[in-house]
């Protein structure tokens, strides 16, 4: 029988392998360590049994038929992405620029394919459709003729095309055939010139990953208003990170950005350096993490205080909260 493809992963089955726990019985099916978000659930599962949606990718025609370009295409850079982890990765190799590219285009799709952002973004169109669609109301309504059809756009300006009720209709009637694939090449640009680094973990349990691995961290996020902390491509210390294996982690930043024919930085860092980054992981995951052993650190969960040259001691806001530069 055909496989449906109908339970579609978001954290794929391959990438999920490296955190597979190496102690499990030899009976046993290879399994995770699935943690929830504030730690006080644990249960083991297979990487095939996680992390699934059904028809997250799939585009509806309207003759019924179940289009699956997008699944595919996804299933190609996850082999791409496993090769690169065990060809290059893992021997600590230079990355031709090829596969580069490949790696960068994983780190992106790894980032627009999950429930997580998407949901983050239908919240906005959902808003921009329902505004459009009482001002149709308003418009069908109150027009003196009655017989002039309602359009909602958005004005082009400087030449740019704008965007209509129908296109946001469709977005919001389909968000990943219409976001995801616009999402991986919008950010591949930039991605493309950042420099990478590899940072590598030599003690247990290593680096965690989650149900969304790609984190954006700018540090100096607290300095500014409330209302611009969100990370940006633009922020010249923005720091974004996913976890290659429990072994390793990416890193991408615009720090000392070189060409990327001059290749990739391999770095041992030290075991509070890796409950650091955990802890980053761990806060920006959407509701599980996952951890080759049954192992967690206190530090992964630890709340601080807003920094002293945070905008709101420097402005005299009261400081309303507890949480660090990591959350």
């Amino acid at each position: 029988m055909a496989k449906s493809h109908k339970a579609q992963h978001w954290i794929p089955k391959s990438y999920l392998q490296a955190w597979t726990d190496p102690d499990a019985p030899a009976d046993y099916e290879p399994f995770v360590h699935v943690f929830a978000k504030g730690g006080d659930e644990h249960r083991r599962r297979a990487p095939s049994n996680i992390f699934t949606e059904m028809d997250l990718y799939t585009i509806k025609r309207p003759d019924g038929r179940r289009d699956l370009r997008l699944e595919h295409g996804l299933s190609e850079l996850e082999t791409a992405f496993a090769m690169i982890r065990k060809d290059f990765l893992v021997a600590r190799r230079q990355l031709p620029s090829p596969r580069r590219l490949r790696l960068m285009a994983f780190v992106a799709a790894m980032q627009a394919r999950t429930p997580a952002l998407r949901d983050h973004h239908m919240k906005f169109w959902t808003e921009i459709r329902e505004i459009g669609e009482q001002i149709e109301e308003e418009m069908r309504t109150e027009t003196a003729a009655g017989n002039r059809r309602a359009a909602v756009s958005t004005p082009p300006t400087d030449g740019r095309v704008s965007i209509t009720m129908d296109d946001v209709r469709l977005v919001t009637s389909s968000p990943m055939e219409h976001m995801l694939v616009p999402f991986i090449f919008a950010q591949l640009p930039f991605l493309m010139r950042m420099r990478c680094q590899i940072l590598c973990a030599t003690t247990e349990p290593g680096f965690i990953t989650s149900d969304a691995p790609v984190v954006w961290f700018d540090p100096e996020w607290h300095r500014k208003p409330p209302l611009f902390r969100s990370p940006s491509l633009s922020e010249p210390l923005l720091e974004i990170t996913l976890p290659i294996s429990p072994r390793q982690m990416l890193a991408i930043t615009h720090q000392f950005a070189v060409p990327p024919d001059l290749g990739i930085d391999y770095i041992d860092v030290l075991e509070h350096h890796v409950d650091e980054l955990n802890r980053r992981t761990r806060f920006c995951c959407d509701r599980e993490f996952v951890v080759q052993r049954e192992i967690t650190r206190p530090r992964w969960f630890e709340k601080g205080k807003m920094p002293a040259d945070s905008w709101e001691a420097v402005h005299g806001e009261p400081d309303r909260s507890t949480k660090t530069a990591t959350e």
